[in-house]
């Protein structure tokens, strides 16, 4: 997994809560972090199972696809909801 993160032409990190175990790798590894989003961050709870809702599936999505490229992850700002839950028809 290491070896396909520095391979990646763009590297993106999506980490469960503010504790960051996934960027933590990544910094461990001294790989570079293109895009990164803290899930909670966005409202969602964070749980330990795959039964994923998809209207929260489409908010990190979305958010993944907003943050600015360039940015250090720990200057992106990741604590704005993209919609309502109200407004997702899944």
């Amino acid at each position: 997994m290491i070896r396909a993160a520095k391979d990646a032409p763009e590297r993106i990190v999506i980490d469960g809560c503010p504790t960051g175990c996934a960027r933590r790798i990544m910094d461990s590894n001294l790989i570079q972090i293109d895009r990164y989003v803290i899930v909670t961050e966005l409202g969602i709870n964070k749980t330990h199972d795959f039964d994923v809702d998809d209207c929260d599936v489409d908010i990190i999505v979305k958010k993944v696809h907003a943050s600015d490229g360039n940015a250090p992850p720990n200057n992106l700002l990741v604590g704005r909801r993209l919609r309502d839950r109200d407004d997702c028809s899944s």
